[in-house]
């Protein structure tokens, strides 16, 4: 969005409401670990294909100034915690190779 607008307003996402209607605490933890993983690939590539001056691109969620670097700061930060979450799932061992693979895959 950010990228096809001019500062546009960005949607407001309320997590706890995502949280409590898709149910993660019932989801298969490799599954959502290989979700992790592909999403993580996806945003690479698309951070890949920005030019450095986009990253200063800018939106407004209820006012507030994010910058397409922000956003990817943030969806980084958030997705060491999903994994920290997943490898509770799992069990240290098969999420530590998870994890892992998931930081070494091409």
């Amino acid at each position: 969005m950010i990228m096809a607008a001019t500062e546009p307003d960005l949607e407001v996402v309320s997590h706890g409401d995502l949280v409590a209607a898709g149910d993660y605490n019932r989801l298969d933890p490799q599954g959502v670990a290989e979700q992790i993983n592909d999403a993580a690939h996806r945003l690479a590539a698309i951070l890949e294909d920005l030019e450095p001056a986009d990253f200063g691109r800018r939106g407004f969620r209820n006012g507030e100034e994010r910058t397409i670097l922000h956003i990817a700061q943030r969806a980084a930060h958030e997705s060491q915690h999903h994994l920290l979450d997943v490898a509770r799932g799992l069990g240290d061992q098969v999420a530590s190779s998870a994890a892992y693979n998931a930081a070494n895959r091409p």
